[in-house]
């Protein structure tokens, strides 16, 4: 008997050090994430004040969105010199349309501007398992909103779950939060530019198979984006040797079914096959940047009928 009593005595002790070890836990990952949130709101340099300028104040007149070669090509103080239209580039490294989307619908809760370029990349249509995690690391912070949240499942049920963790939505940005928010700098409009000349050639393959949830997500985006009355504009920027036919015909019918604009600049007459344009294979540098804004310009007023 007085075995059975000390064996039940040690079994509710340790179930209650079980469930105060777990309390321990949740309460440290809410209070982890609390002090990460505010950090990530507060950033004062990096991708993290990008995004929440993008998701909490900006007003510009044009947004531009796409993978690097949208951050790295389009030059927003061009467009604004030329068009009077503010401008910020929300283009990131190596995202598709989900990092796209996710980003857009974050600003666009509180902000409709009147122009969106998108520069269209092989990510936007390809299968890639690597791309979805890259783009889910930057918009998990964000799961609390609804469309974020969507996205997410969407593209793996199981983060649903594992977001419920606060350490998990940012485990992998920490050291960038802590020094985004320690360092601070101006706002920049969202270019970077590339500078250096190309100088490595090499054969770029492009996939032409079509992720069927990536078409519906940027079907959503167009139809989105009109039914908030903005002008939505698709570009193919220059390669350099402007023969990689990114935008697969099936998209191409997208936007004639939505009646969208399309530039399909990858050849473009004085850039291809033109090192002093070039960074590498895919990237223009600063100069060719700068040149290749001043015909987008000349596109973004032939879309808007001046």
């Amino acid at each position: 008997m007085k075995n059975n009593n000390t064996n039940h005595s040690e079994m509710r002790s340790f179930v209650l050090k079980l469930l105060l070890a777990i309390v321990i836990v949740i309460v440290a990952d809410q209070a982890i994430g609390v002090g990460l949130s505010y950090m990530r709101r507060h950033a004062g340099s990096g991708s993290a004040k990008d995004i929440e300028y993008t998701t909490h104040e900006c007003k510009d007149d044009v947004l531009i969105f796409g993978s690097s070669r949208a951050m790295h090509h389009y030059v927003p103080s061009i467009i604004k010199d030329s068009l009077g239209l503010s401008c910020f580039n929300c283009g990131k490294d190596g995202m598709s349309i989900f990092y796209n989307y996710g980003r857009w619908q974050l600003s666009r809760k509180h902000h409709t501007p009147k122009v969106i370029i998108y520069d269209y990349s092989v990510f936007d249509h390809e299968i890639s398992p690597a791309e979805n995690n890259r783009f889910q690391v930057e918009l998990r912070p964000y799961c609390n909103d609804p469309d974020i949240r969507r996205l997410l499942k969407d593209t793996d049920p199981t983060e649903l779950v594992k977001n419920q963790s606060h350490l998990y939505r940012n485990n992998s940005k920490i050291l960038q939060l802590v020094v985004g928010f320690l360092r601070k700098e101006k706002l920049g409009d969202g270019y970077y530019p590339l500078k250096g000349e190309i100088n490595h050639f090499y054969e770029i393959k492009i996939k032409k198979e079509v992720d069927s949830l990536k078409y519906r997500y940027l079907e959503k985006f167009i139809q989105d984006a009109q039914h908030d009355g903005i002008k939505v504009i698709f570009m193919t920027s220059p390669y350099y040797d402007g023969k990689n036919a990114t935008c697969p015909q099936e998209i191409q019918a997208l936007f004639k079914k939505h009646h969208v604009d399309f530039y399909d600049n990858e050849d473009l007459e004085g850039f291809t096959l033109n090192k002093k344009y070039f960074k590498n294979m895919q990237h223009l540098n600063q100069e060719g940047a700068a040149a290749y804004t001043k015909i987008v310009v000349g596109e973004i007023k032939k879309s808007l009928g001046q």
